[in-house]
């Protein structure tokens, strides 16, 4: 049996052991990079793909709804188009979830990170599927 596999996208690796650690109960496969241009090259090269993406809004050379944008509108893949994006930030105000939303993020979690909305993140983004 295969478990649903994750791409985690933070600059930090600190982050990278902290998701990690969160997501344990929910026993997934979690891979980890550290900027935008690692996830596209991940999600364009379909080496494995994943049920869903984590992405960082803040990184260096290229920000998280960049990344979002080139996978959605430049790879050309049914896949990068429909995989579940979920923005993980530390700037989230009112109002900025519908940008995220609108610029093709399935969802938006806090940083940090409450073990509630990760909860309901992942019941509802991260679903197995057929390999």
């Amino acid at each position: 049996m295969s478990f649903p596999r994750v791409l985690v996208v933070d600059d930090f690796t600190t982050n990278h052991v902290l998701v990690k650690a969160m997501m344990k109960p929910y026993r997934l496969e979690i891979d980890c990079v550290k900027s935008g241009l690692e996830a596209i090259d991940a999600i364009r090269n379909e080496k494995v793909r994943y049920n869903a993406v984590f992405m960082d809004h803040m990184m260096p050379e290229m920000d998280g709804p960049e990344a979002v944008r080139i996978i959605r509108n430049e790879i050309g893949t049914e896949y990068a188009r429909n995989i579940p994006i979920i923005a993980m930030t530390s700037n989230a105000v009112v109002g900025n979830e519908d940008i995220y939303l609108s610029i093709g993020f399935q969802a938006v979690i806090s940083k940090p990170i409450q073990i509630a909305s990760l909860d309901a993140i992942i019941k509802e983004w991260v679903q197995p599927f057929e390999r």
